[in-house]
C-alpha cells in the first residue's frame, strides 16, 4: 500500500464492506503522517454521513475550513485551494457517491499536482491515474500455521473474555465459523463477541440459514450489502427488545456520540440505558473510543457504517424513524441555542469546539428538517449565526441560502417564521461577507429586511450589524456609524450583549479610520474596562484597543495583540485570531521590523487562504504590497499593486491605506522606470487570484531565507 502511494497519485482499496478497507487507508495515512510525507498534511473525510444530494466539495471545505469566494462554484474553489498544497487526502467509504467522487478526483488529479489521493470503495472510482488495491479478506485455512481469520477471532475473543482458549472440538468450530463467515473481519469479530455468553459451538449452531451466502465469494461480490446485512441480522436476533430498540434508535447518528447524546435519542434517562448500551458494546454493535474531556478521559460511542444503516432499516420498518430523526434534529438544536449563553459566557471555546465536533451530525439534522420540518432548518440555521462568526463555514451560509429560499417558496406568512427566514438570510450575508461578495451581501441584507422589517423588533440586530461592518469595509463611515448605533441600541433591547459589543467595536473602528483618533482610543478603553462584556466579546474590544492605539503607542499595541491571539485560540474564533495576526504583522512592519515581519504575513496569508475571506484577504495583498516595497523586492511590490488595484469583489483601499499605496507607486516610480511599471501593474492586473497568493507566498517566503 505505502509503495503505490509513493508511484500513485490516485490509490483505491476495493472489497466487500467489512473487510477493513477503512482501517488499512487510516494506517497507511498514519504511517504517511508520521513520516512526514505531506508538508501540508493527511487529511480524512468519512463519507458515509453524505446522502447522494449533498456536496462533497461543500464537504471537503468544511474539513479543510476553507470557505465559498465569489463567482467561484464550492467545487472551483476547493481546487483553487488545494493547487498550492501538498497533502494526502483520504475519501472513505466512496461507493455510494461513485459519480461525484470520481468526478473530484478527475479535477484535482488534473489541476492539483501536490495532492495524493486515497480512497476506499467496494467498487473502483473507474478514473485515469486509478491504482485498484483489492482488498481480500483473512485467509480461513493455513497448512503450516494458524489461518489469519483464527487469529482474528482468537485475539477478540480473548480481548472480551479473560482466558479465553479454543482446543480440540471448539478449535474446529472456531475455523468452521471463520470459514462460513468467509473470512471478513467485521462478521468475525461480531461472532468473537458472543464469547462472554456462548461457546464457539453453540454460536456455530445459531447461525441462521441465510448466511449461508457467506460460503460464497461469487455470491458475496454480486451482493455485498446483503452479505453483511445476514451478519448483523444474526447478531440483532441475539439482543433483547431493549437492546434492539436503542441500537436502532442510535442508527440516526453520523459521528460519535456520548451517554447523554444518547440517552436524549432514546427519551430515556441515562441510568436506564446504560445495561442496554454496555451490551451492545460487548456484542460488537457499537464502538467505543476513549477521548480527552474537559474533566477527564471520556468515552464516546459510534456505530460502524454497516451497522447504521442496518439500524435505519430497522426504524424505518417499526414506523419510528420520523419520531428518531426528530429526536436526533431536536437534540442537536438545543446544542446550537447552547450558543447564546456561551457567547455571553466567560468562555465561547468549549460549545464552538462542540458544534465542530458534532458537525456530521447537525449536517444530518439539517438534511432532515430541510425535508420534515422547515421551521426547525431554519432555527438550525439561525442559531450558528454566532458559530459562523468565528469559525467561518461557506457550507452554514449555503444552508442559510438554501433553507430561506424553501421557506420564502413555501409561503411562510407567521411571523415568528418570517423572523427566522430574515435571520438565516442574515446568515447568508454573513457568508457573503467573508467571500468577498460584499454588494452581494448588502443585496441579502436588504432581502432580510424586506421579508421581516418591524423597525422595533430588536431580531434587525442581525442584518443591521452585517450592513455596518460591510459598509466598514468599502469605506462609507459614515454609514457604519449610523447603522451600528442602531444595531447596537436593537442589541442593547434583545440582552444581547456580544453583538451589542460588536456594533460598539465596528463603529469605533469606523470613527478611527476617520481620523478621530482620541475618541476611538476613549471608546475602546471603556469597552475593555466593561465589566459587564463576555469573554468573546472582551477579546474582540482588545483587538480593537490594539488597532487604534497601534499609531501613538506601538509597544502597548503589541502587547495586547499579543494575548489577543492567546485569547483567539481559546475561545477558538478563527477570525479574530486573522484580523490580530494582521494587526500583529503590521505593527512589526511600522516599526521597521520588516524581516520580522515578513514570517507574520506568511502565516496571515495561509490563514485567509484556508478560511476563504476574500475581503481580509486583499487587503493584506495590499499590506505585503507595501512590506516588499521596502524590503527591496520592487517588482514583486508593483505586481501585487496591480492585482490589488485591479480587484473589484472586495473593498478597495481607502483614506490612510489608499494615501499609502499611492505614495509607494510613486516611491516604486524611481526605482522602475515608467514602461516597467506600467507593464507590471497590467501584468498584475490580470493574474488569477491563486497567482496573486502564489506571487505574495513566494516573495515573503525569499525574504524568510538567509541571505
Amino acid at each position: 500500500m505505502i509503495n503505490q502511494l509513493h508511484q500513485h497519485r490516485l490509490v483505491c482499496v476495493t472489497g466487500p464492506g467489512g473487510v477493513g478497507k477503512t482501517q488499512l487507508a487510516l494506517t497507511a495515512a498514519s504511517r504517511a503522517a508520521a513520516a512526514d510525507t505531506f508538508p501540508d498534511g493527511v487529511w480524512v473525510l468519512e463519507l458515509a454521513s453524505l446522502r447522494p444530494a449533498d456536496s462533497i466539495a461543500d464537504a471537503l471545505a468544511t474539513l479543510f475550513s476553507v470557505s465559498s469566494t465569489a463567482g467561484m462554484s464550492m467545487t472551483e474553489r476547493l481546487v483553487d485551494y488545494l493547487c498550492t498544497q501538498r497533502c494526502m487526502l483520504v475519501l472513505d467509504n466512496c461507493e455510494h457517491l461513485i459519480p461525484p467522487v470520481a468526478k473530484l478526483a478527475q479535477l484535482i488529479l488534473r489541476d492539483c499536482p501536490g495532492v495524493t489521493l486515497l480512497a476506499t470503495s467496494q467498487v473502483p472510482l473507474n478514473v485515469s491515474m486509478e491504482s485498484v488495491v483489492p482488498l481480500a479478506p483473512l485467509a480461513v485455512s493455513d497448512i503450516d500455521a494458524v489461518p489469519p481469520a483464527v487469529e482474528l477471532f482468537m485475539d477478540r475473543a480473548s480481548r472480551i473474555t479473560v482466558g479465553f482458549t479454543a482446543t480440540g472440538p471448539e478449535l474446529a468450530a472456531v475455523s468452521e465459523l471463520c470459514r462460513r463467515l468467509d473470512g471478513l473481519p467485521l462478521a468475525i469479530e461480531l461472532a468473537a463477541g458472543r464469547m462472554r455468553f456462548m461457546t464457539p459451538s453453540e454460536v456455530l449452531q445459531r447461525l441462521p440459514d441465510r448466511l449461508r451466502l457467506l460460503r460464497s465469494p461469487d455470491r458475496l461480490a454480486a451482493d455485498r450489502h446483503r452479505t453483511l446485512r445476514g451478519v448483523v441480522e444474526w447478531s440483532y436476533e441475539l439482543l433483547t427488545p431493549s437492546e434492539q430498540m436503542l441500537f436502532d434508535r442510535l442508527s440516526v447518528f453520523r459521528a460519535n456520540f456520548g451517554l447523554a447524546d444518547a440517552a436524549a435519542i432514546a427519551g430515556l434517562p441515562e441510568a436506564d440505558i446504560i445495561d442496554d448500551l454496555a451490551s451492545l458494546v460487548e456484542r460488537s454493535m457499537v464502538q467505543t473510543a476513549t477521548v480527552p474531556g474537559a474533566a477527564g478521559a471520556v468515552t464516546r460511542y459510534s456505530l460502524l457504517q454497516t451497522l447504521q444503516a442496518f439500524g435505519a432499516e430497522r426504524l424505518a420498518a417499526r414506523g419510528i424513524d420520523h419520531d428518531a430523526h426528530r429526536r436526533h434534529a431536536e437534540h442537536f438544536l438545543a446544542l446550537v441555542r447552547d450558543g447564546r449563553a456561551a457567547v455571553a459566557g466567560p468562555d465561547s471555546g468549549p460549545w464552538v469546539r462542540s458544534i465542530n465536533a458534532h458537525f456530521d451530525d447537525l449536517r444530518a439534522a439539517h438534511a432532515w428538517a430541510q425535508q420534515s420540518d422547515l421551521t426547525m432548518a431554519l432555527e438550525i440555521v439561525a442559531g450558528l449565526a454566532d458559530w459562523l462568526e468565528f469559525q467561518v463555514s461557506a457550507e452554514v451560509a449555503e444552508w442559510a441560502r438554501q433553507t430561506s429560499a424553501l421557506a420564502l417558496e413555501a409561503g411562510r406568512d407567521l411571523p415568528d417564521t418570517r423572523r427566522l427566514i430574515m435571520r438565516c438570510l442574515s446568515v447568508a450575508a454573513a457568508g457573503a461577507r467573508f467571500s468577498g461578495d460584499l454588494h452581494g451581501a448588502l443585496g441579502l441584507v436588504d432581502e432580510a429586511l424586506s421579508v421581516y422589517s418591524d423597525p422595533s423588533d430588536p431580531a434587525l440586530r442581525f442584518p443591521l450589524f452585517i450592513r455596518c461592518e460591510v459598509n466598514l469595509y468599502l469605506g462609507e463611515l459614515s454609514k457604519c456609524i449610523e447603522v451600528a448605533q442602531e444595531a447596537e441600541r436593537l442589541a442593547n433591547l434583545a440582552g444581547d450583549v456580544f453583538r451589542e459589543k460588536l456594533a460598539v467595536q465596528t463603529r469605533l473602528l469606523a470613527v478611527s479610520y476617520g481620523g478621530a483618533h482620541a475618541e476611538a482610543m476613549a471608546g475602546a478603553q471603556a469597552l475593555v474596562n466593561d465589566p459587564h462584556s463576555s469573554g468573546i466579546a472582551k477579546a474582540w474590544s482588545a483587538y480593537v484597543l490594539g488597532e487604534v492605539v497601534m499609531p501613538v503607542d506601538p509597544e502597548r499595541a503589541g502587547q495586547i495583540l499579543e494575548q489577543v491571539l492567546v485569547d483567539a485560540e481559546r475561545l477558538s474564533d478563527r477570525f479574530l485570531a486573522g484580523v490580530a495576526l494582521v494587526s500583529a504583522a503590521s505593527l512589526r512592519a511600522r516599526r521597521g521590523q520588516l524581516h520580522l515581519a515578513a514570517p507574520m504575513f506568511a502565516r496571515v496569508l495561509e490563514h485567509w487562504q484556508k478560511m476563504g475571506n476574500w475581503t481580509q484577504r486583499w487587503t493584506t495583498f495590499r499590506t505585503i504590497a507595501e512590506l516588499l516595497e521596502r524590503l527591496g523586492d520592487a517588482t514583486s511590490a508593483a505586481l501585487l499593486l496591480g492585482a490589488a488595484r485591479a480587484e473589484t469583489r472586495p473593498a478597495q483601499a481607502f483614506g490612510d491605506d489608499a494615501a499609502r499605496l499611492d505614495t509607494m507607486s510613486d516611491r516604486l516610480a524611481t526605482v522602475l522606470d515608467a514602461e516597467q511599471l506600467a507593464t507590471l501593474f497590467r501584468s498584475g492586473a490580470v493574474m488569477s487570484d491563486e497567482a496573486v497568493f502564489e506571487l505574495a507566498r513566494d516573495a515573503l517566503r525569499r525574504q524568510d531565507q538567509p541571505s
